[in-house]
């Protein structure tokens, strides 16, 4: 209970400091550099299905503000699956790796601590799946070894939010979003195929500025 009480005193006392940012000294001023993405390592199951995988993935963000409000990003993505043995499937490995640009222009307001945005991104990302096939469960070897299919996505993403910035390099972000995408599977092969998917809601973030 003290450690709670302790923990929400000093975040109180982060978000009250002071401090004032001048012309020259503004986290989106030209040359600014902002940093910010995601990592997580997971594990799930399907419980009904006895199946279950780990994730590893990472979507770090790079910016660079060319004047003053306007960065130019880059937005990359790395992620890798490692499925469970099935019965018939084995030694499965989902690996993805994608890069793509992004606008983002932030405005400037009476509050050196607020600055509402409007974003513009994409990614780009190639997808392989890898497995052991076998004809039947007591099988040792393989009947398709490394049996790989490939994807290819391609993510268009628009939002609209506001930054607050907690201290005086740290910034937290929420914003919603509308992002569309085109998903063709199978790549390079006879058996093609490609359809389109959309997403929206709301997101929140945290990232950091050197300047």
């Amino acid at each position: 209970m003290r450690f709670a009480k302790r923990a929400t005193s000093l975040a109180g006392f982060m978000f009250a400091i002071p401090f004032t940012l001048s012309a020259q000294d503004s986290p989106v001023q030209r040359g600014s550099i902002q940093l910010g993405g995601t990592a997580a390592f997971t594990r799930a199951r399907d419980i009904g299905n006895d199946n279950g995988w780990v994730t590893l993935e990472l979507q770090p963000r790079l910016g660079y503000f060319v004047v003053k409000g306007l960065a130019v990003s880059a937005n990359l993505r790395y992620r890798v699956i490692w499925n469970d043995d099935q019965a018939t499937v084995r030694d499965q490995r989902f690996t993805d790796w994608g890069i793509g640009p992004g606008l983002t222009y932030f405005f400037a307001t009476k509050s050196p601590r607020v600055f509402p945005f409007i974003s513009g991104r994409t990614l780009f990302v190639r997808s392989f799946h890898t497995a052991d096939l076998y004809s039947s469960p007591g099988d040792e070897t393989p009947s398709v070894p490394d049996n790989e299919t490939r994807t290819r996505t391609r993510n268009w993403q628009g939002s609209a939010g506001i930054m607050y910035m907690a201290v005086k390099h740290v910034g937290l972000t929420g914003e919603v979003f509308y992002q569309r995408s085109k998903v063709t599977v199978g790549v390079d092969t006879p058996n093609e195929s490609a359809n389109e998917a959309e997403l929206y809601g709301v997101q929140w973030g945290i990232a950091a500025f050197v300047f």
